[in-house]
């Protein structure tokens, strides 16, 4: 019988105030709607190092806020609703300067069931509008989904418009699969191995600034091109996803032009590796990312003064 060799464990980087850097379940079984191509690249698995990186590139990202949670009861059932902020925006960094472009918040009055409602408060000099947003449901778990859904659709709208050469988005890119243009979609937690474990080895084994050849995810009628690429070493006790971040690019310019913004991602990124002492989510929370979700916070207003005029409204009589 062969002793089983003890398994070491490692610290993960991140703040434990976040969830993990790697939410992967090994137990999980395929999706049987996915299907995984790691050869469109190369059939030799092995690290690929950088090519020459771009002069500029756009880092676009969005925060969120929940302001408030109202429910109604009705004849017909209850309803539940949610007052929620986001604030979506674009670093853009260029060989000398880095700045903040195209930062707007947008708020959202969410209702399920069908209902529809708009809501417009005055705090100080400011007016406030929270478009109203029907979901279908009567689940107020839809209510955060929706939210979310409208920040991620605000993201890939402003992705497509920048003129930039290159353009990072935080998160992954399930909206603009069939979106051609130089959009490259940084997730930062692993959420699915989506390599055999051959593969996945060579992931771990990366050394700054290298990347895995591309592979295709298929899922139903769309595919859309993936790859690893370590942008920092992490200490000898972190785990070896540590500094390791995947990257998708559309399927809609062919695999030429995801092999191109594979080698620039891995040429460009490694610089913005963020440090411990300055982020939780350090080193895959990129420092353009990081300084961008501050500015859209504070674009956001004041969430006390914004949850007073809510609380006002409703003692005055907020009805459907």
């Amino acid at each position: 019988m062969v002793a089983q060799m003890p398994t070491r464990l490692l610290l993960d980087p991140w703040s434990a105030d976040y969830s993990g850097s790697v939410q992967a379940d090994p137990t999980e079984p395929p999706q049987a709607d996915v299907q995984i191509d790691a050869f469109v690249e190369t059939r030799q698995w092995a690290a690929i190092p950088p090519g020459e990186p771009p002069d500029s590139a756009a880092f676009i990202d969005g925060v969120r806020r929940l302001e408030a949670r109202v429910i109604g009861v009705r004849k017909e059932g209850m309803v539940h609703g949610l007052f929620g902020s986001f604030a979506t925006g674009a670093t853009i960094v260029n060989p000398h300067t880095a700045q903040f472009a195209h930062c707007v918040p947008s708020r959202r009055l969410i209702l399920t069931s069908g209902l529809l409602r708009s809501e417009v408060f005055r705090i100080g000099n400011s007016e406030l509008r929270f478009q109203g947003l029907s979901v279908p449901e009567g689940n107020p778990d839809a209510l955060l989904l929706a939210l979310q859904t409208a920040m991620r659709e605000a993201e890939q709208t402003l992705a497509r418009a920048l003129p930039t050469p290159l353009v990072f988005l935080d998160g992954p890119i399930a909206f603009t699969t069939e979106a051609p243009g130089p959009i490259i979609g940084v997730v930062k937690t692993i959420h699915r191995l989506y390599l055999p474990p051959e593969q996945m080895e060579v992931a771990l084994r990366l050394k700054t600034a290298e990347r895995t050849p591309v592979f295709a995810i298929s899922e139903g009628r769309k595919t859309r091109y993936s790859w690893y690429l370590r942008i920092a070493e992490g200490r000898p006790t972190h785990h070896a996803f540590s500094g390791v971040i995947r990257l998708e690019a559309g399927a809609a310019g062919g695999i030429d032009v995801a092999l191109s913004l594979a080698n620039l991602s891995a040429a460009f990124l490694p610089r913005f590796a963020s440090s411990a002492n300055r982020d939780p989510r350090a080193p895959q929370n990129l420092t353009p990312v990081g300084a961008l979700e501050q500015h859209l916070r504070n674009q956001m207003g004041d969430a006390t003064l914004i949850q007073r005029a809510i609380e006002r409204r409703v003692s005055e009589g907020l009805t459907l």
